[in-house]
């Protein structure tokens, strides 16, 4: 089954609706030409004063084909919209599920402008399947019928040559638009994707660019993505516009062909002059209904790409990181020759990693950025599948610990957590599966010193914070996030970066209330600062995804390796800062 048809089957559970809304706009293009019909034949046959009577049925056909007009082309837009907007959730429901499956490993693959790109407007693209391919294509396939059987049977030569030029018009011209234009579609789906990863990349570094001073050419970028978005867009306008008027050209030739066939047969087959106008007439409306068709299968094009994309992520293999049944009796780990990579990338970001943290201890995971850090917490929070080796919580393996079962008992957060634009207590709540009270909220913002700024504000713990905490500062919001640890309540709690933004003196408060509050815990700590890791049980040094120490902090800074070379400057620049 092809993308578009996978895409299609969401709307299975309304196509009844569909199918009515097909016959009502086949029903008013064929009003439409009633309507002409009619009139031109009243018209003509009132030329001729005939009594009143003889007109009476064609008054009234006039009246009830205007009004058929309007309801059908009313209960068609009602109906297919309505029927559309009850199958889009389905479609965004099935996207979300799958985001949340693949998340994060599964996502690596997906630049984030890229995926925000198929998440919106691709979703919105698929919407145009029912609205703009299926019942354009639908309808003018039954008025069009009509039509060429209400010309033959009023005079077969002039069906044959006004049936002809209805289907060159209904079949060459779009094929000729679709396939000229298919190229362009896929075009304007990479530029439009282009443009949202430059977007995003913008606003999400826009202090990284106002530092560097590289705004003019950032902006620049933008501009010409921008510029080819538009480029593809007016060829888009400009391949319709041009489909157009193709068909209007053939609705001409319709029309002199159809004169010209009903002048030659008046004195030969008994048609009346009346006739020839209704003949005359009926072209003019019946290529309403293949007006429309260019631009359905330029929009077919459009979808099918939007449909691969969308595919693209719904087929995308789920990872076996949340496979598994057991529970969990303790909270130690055991990783013996670990090896993985993020999906995607060719590189590994571990290799060959032993590592033992024993359950109610505090380990520190020491490095660099880069060194393998967030990959090990991945691997201990099974966001991240090992390519090799084995992991053992407690004496199980975390294969047979189902991911989902395994994170209600192991908490992870890290600097770049999000934070959302609701309250503060609110961010807090969501740490607990369980009801949360005010006073276990400032219970958890005294621990990480949030207490005095909180209380400074106009509303306390209700104050709504920004989009990601942008009203905050660095320190600020480092320390909210770590208050959700202590809302939690884990079993084992996994702190990534925690005195990112503070200053020695807070981060040291900190950390000694995050020790007293695990103390009947496992606590693992991934830092680059290594006076964080003074008093804790055993110390694990990375580089470049491997183990290069391992130990506890004394026997580890009385060495000559990294850790104490490295400790030793880190207190001669603390050192030296006291003085200052």
């Amino acid at each position: 089954m092809n993308s578009t048809r996978t895409m299609w089957a969401n709307f299975t559970q309304v196509k009844w609706q569909l199918r009515g809304a097909a016959m009502l706009a086949a029903l008013t293009t064929i009003s439409t030409v009633s309507l002409l019909a009619t009139s031109g034949w009243l018209i003509a046959r009132a030329a001729q004063m005939p009594a009143i009577l003889d007109l009476s049925i064609a008054i009234v056909g006039v009246r009830t084909f205007a009004l058929l007009r309007s309801v059908t082309r009313y209960s068609e837009r009602l109906i297919s919209h309505n029927a559309t907007f009850q199958s889009l959730p389905s479609i965004r429901i099935a996207m979300y599920r799958k985001l949340e499956q693949l998340t994060p490993s599964g996502l690596a693959q997906f630049h984030r402008g890229d995926l925000m790109s198929r998440v919106v407007a691709d979703v919105d693209d698929i919407q145009d399947l029912p609205l703009r391919v299926y019942l354009p294509i639908a309808s003018s396939i039954i008025s069009s019928v009509f039509c060429i059987g209400l010309v033959t049977w009023i005079l077969p030569l002039a069906g044959a040559l006004f049936g002809t030029c209805l289907v060159v018009a209904a079949l060459c011209v779009p094929m000729i638009s679709a396939r000229t234009g298919a190229a362009h579609q896929q075009a304007l789906a990479q530029s439009r994707s282009t443009l949202s990863e430059s977007l995003l990349d913008f606003h999400e570094g826009l202090t990284d660019i106002a530092m560097l001073d590289a705004g003019e050419q950032v902006l620049r970028s933008i501009d010409e993505a921008n510029d080819a978005v538009s480029r593809i867009d007016r060829s888009f306008a400009t391949r319709t516009g041009i489909a157009s008027a193709a068909i209007v050209i053939l609705q001409g030739v319709a029309l002199c062909a159809t004169v010209w066939a009903s002048v030659r047969s008046l004195d030969n087959t008994g048609i009346n002059p009346v006739q020839i106008v209704v003949l005359g007439l009926i072209p003019l409306a019946a290529f309403e209904s293949v007006t429309g068709l260019p631009n359905a299968l330029l929009t077919l094009n459009r979808t099918r790409g939007a449909a691969n994309r969308l595919v693209e992520i719904l087929e995308t293999p789920i990872s076996q990181t949340d496979t598994g049944s057991e529970d969990i009796s303790s909270y130690g780990f055991e990783l013996t020759n670990i090896s993985a990579r993020w999906p995607g990338s060719h590189r590994l970001a571990l290799s060959n990693i032993d590592c033992s943290i024993p359950e109610t201890t505090s380990s520190f995971l020491i490095g660099q950025s880069g060194s393998g850090k967030s990959s090990l917490i991945a691997i201990l929070t099974k966001l991240l599948e090992a390519e090799s080796g084995t992991v053992n919580v407690g004496d199980k393996d975390i294969s047979d610990i189902s991911g989902t079962h395994l994170r209600q008992h192991v908490i992870a957060t890290g600097h770049d957590a999000h934070i959302f634009a609701t309250s503060i207590a609110e961010n807090l709540r969501l740490a607990s599966s369980i009801e949360v009270t005010d006073a276990h909220v400032t219970s958890a913002l005294e621990h990480v010193e949030l207490s005095e700024w909180v209380a400074s504000l106009p509303h306390g713990i209700h104050t709504v914070l920004g989009d990601n905490g942008t009203q905050m500062s660095g320190g600020q919001r480092q320390r909210l996030l770590l208050a959700r640890l202590f809302i939690a309540r884990s079993d084992v709690w996994i702190i990534d970066e925690p005195s990112e933004h503070l200053d020695s003196l807070l981060a040291d408060v900190v950390l000694a209330n995050i020790r007293a509050a695990t103390k009947d815990r496992t606590l693992i700590v991934a830092t680059h600062r290594l006076s964080d890791s003074i008093g804790s049980d055993s110390i694990t040094v990375l580089a470049n995804g491997e183990v290069i120490e391992s130990g506890q902090q004394s026997c580890l800074a009385s060495e000559h390796g990294y850790f104490a070379s490295t400790l030793r400057n880190e207190q001669l620049a603390q050192a030296r800062l006291a003085l200052d």
